[in-house]
């Protein structure tokens, strides 16, 4: 009997040390770390709202697509309508971030029937457009329309409606721009184009309920998801092509991205999985198709549509200009006869004149970064007389 004992210590033993072990980093996370996001979604009461009514809710949930803003369609992800929800510690800024959706599932207020000259702008785009970790004034939707109301001298009405989802790609934008266009009656769509938008992105599944009320289980799930997302995906014979010519060009090595070239090429080809898919030829071909499909539909419909490219905080902040996605994106829109504009230099002659980051991670952009943005879109708008 004594072995059998022996052996029951050590179970015990290692259970007991797992424990104190889990107890310690949990409460280290919390010490260190903070508390972690949280999605409060309002108890409202049922009234008629535009072409729904409003939700009641009285919960408080992760913050991940399958259980809080969004809700899944069989042509993607689609906000909720009539949804008023508090963003708590966004994982981004810490901030407290208001969320407010109108009938149609559009972070915008409600819209009334279209009238006389009434100008309406679309604007589609990922997680960088909904932009749900700042307040709704501070997107640069918002801020283009306030640009454009204040060079009206008429009075004449401005809609500039959100149409942004996150972690969607460039084929669920053309679905959602067919979806609320009888709807919102737009006069100029708004494409604001990622660098990843040749892929959908993965989303963050919401873990086991025993688990979610850990903060160090959050904290881990969140970094074994950026590191897999980094190299997420299988790879065609062509992209293996290409991360060999790119590795024998570029001679990718770690260090300061700012400052050298080589380490800027091992962060676009760490980041090939993501971002980095832009610099290859792959990423373009797959959005050519769709690409011309909304052309297509823009020439049916009879409104005007335009591309702005959003590039990444690396491409921003480097001495070294590395504009391949750039060159890309404009002989593609050329050939395919669609306007487009590229911010990456009004982001970088902003970044050198304020040394003042514009972005909270390596695409999504800070008050002071929408609004760059919202400049150039506005800029371009009135220059090429999209706008009167």
């Amino acid at each position: 009997m004594a072995k059998p004992t022996r052996r029951l210590h050590r179970v015990l033993l290692l259970l007991l040390t797992l424990a104190f072990v889990l107890i310690a980093l949990e409460v280290g996370s919390r010490l260190i770390l903070g508390p972690p996001p949280r999605l409060a979604l309002a108890s409202l009461e049922e009234v008629p709202r535009g072409q729904g009514t409003q939700r009641t809710y009285l919960v408080e949930v992760d913050k991940a697509p399958e259980s809080g803003l969004y809700h899944h369609t069989s042509s993607g992800l689609r906000l909720i309508p009539d949804m008023k929800a508090v963003i708590k510690n966004h994982r981004l800024n810490g901030r407290d971030i208001l969320i407010e959706t109108n009938g149609l599932g559009l972070r915008h207020r409600e819209l009334p029937p279209k009238q006389g000259d009434e100008l309406r702008i679309l604007v589609l785009g990922d997680s960088i457009t909904f932009a749900d970790y700042v307040d709704d004034n501070e997107t640069f939707v918002r801020q283009l329309e306030e640009r454009i109301i204040g060079d009206q001298e008429s009075g004449r009405n401005v809609h500039v409606i959100n149409a942004g989802v996150g972690a969607i790609n460039l084929q669920t934008e053309y679905l959602i721009l067919k979806e609320q266009a009888p709807a919102v009656q737009p006069d100029l769509v708004v494409i604001a184009l990622y660098l990843n938008d040749a892929s959908t992105s993965p989303v963050i599944k919401p873990l086991p309920y025993p688990l979610r009320l850990s903060q160090f289980m959050q904290w881990a799930q969140l970094k074994s998801f950026n590191l897999k997302h980094r190299w997420s995906g299988q790879r065609s014979e062509e992209d293996k092509q290409w991360i060999g010519e790119f590795e024998r060009s570029n001679s990718p090595a770690e260090g300061d991205w700012r400052r050298e070239p080589r380490a800027l090429a091992h962060e676009i080809l760490q980041s090939f999985g993501d971002w980095g898919y832009a610099w290859s030829d792959g990423a373009w071909n797959r959005m050519r198709p769709v690409l011309e499909k909304i052309r297509t539909f823009t020439d049916e419909s009879g409104f005007r549509t335009i591309v702005a490219l959003l590039p990444v905080r690396q491409q921003v902040e480097s001495q070294t200009l590395n504009d391949v996605p750039q060159k890309h994106f404009d002989r593609l829109l050329t050939e395919l006869r669609l306007p487009h504009l590229d911010v990456l230099g009004a982001l970088r002659d902003d970044w050198r004149t304020a040394s003042q980051s514009l972005f909270y991670d390596h695409c999504h952009l800070t008050p002071r970064g929408n609004r760059v943005v919202a400049n150039a879109i506005h800029e371009f708008l009135t220059g090429e007389r999209f706008v009167d």
